[in-house]
C-alpha cells in the first residue's frame, strides 16, 4: 500500500510541475504578453529556425506515437514546453528594451500551437480548453492542481 501511495504522490507532483506549472503557465504568460505587447500573429513570418524546430518536434512526437511509447512522448512534450518557457526567461520579450519581442512571441506561439494537439490527445478533457485558449487568445484556467 505504501508503494501505491508514493506512486500517487509522485504522479501528483509530476502533474503539478509538468502540466500545471509548465504548460499552463506558458500558455498564460504567452497569451498575456501577446495581448500586452500588441503582437500580430503571423505564421508566414516564422524564421527558418522556428520552422525547422517545429518539423523536428513533430517528427519526434509522431515517432513516439508510432512506437506507442507514451513515456517518451511525455518527455518530449515536457522538454519542448521547458525550452519555450526558458526562451521567454532568457530572451525577455516582456522587457521594454527587447527589440525583437514580436518575433519571439510569434515563434513561441506557433511552436506551441504546433504541439498543443498532442496534449489534447494525452490529457483527457483538455482539448476544448486548449483550443479555446489558442483560437480565441483567451486566458482560461487550463489545469487544476491536484
Amino acid at each position: 500500500m505504501i508503494a501505491v501511495e508514493k506512486a500517487v504522490k509522485l504522479t501528483k507532483v509530476k502533474w503539478n510541475n509538468d502540466v500545471v506549472n509548465g504548460l499552463g503557465n506558458l500558455i498564460s504568460r504567452l497569451l498575456h504578453l501577446i495581448e500586452l505587447r500588441g503582437v500580430v500573429l503571423d505564421e508566414k513570418s516564422l524564421s527558418e529556425n522556428a520552422v525547422g524546430r517545429m518539423k523536428i518536434n513533430t517528427d519526434s512526437i509522431n515517432n513516439s506515437f508510432e512506437k506507442y511509447d507514451f513515456k517518451e512522448l511525455g518527455v518530449l512534450l515536457n522538454g519542448i514546453i521547458f525550452n519555450l518557457n526558458r526562451r521567454i526567461t532568457i530572451e525577455k520579450p516582456f522587457d521594454k528594451n527587447c527589440d525583437n519581442y514580436s518575433e519571439i512571441l510569434n515563434e513561441i506561439y506557433f511552436e506551441l500551437k504546433n504541439i498543443i494537439c498532442y496534449y489534447g490527445i494525452t490529457i483527457k478533457g483538455s482539448k476544448d480548453k486548449l483550443n479555446a485558449a489558442f483560437n480565441e487568445n483567451k486566458k482560461v484556467i487550463l489545469f487544476e492542481r491536484i
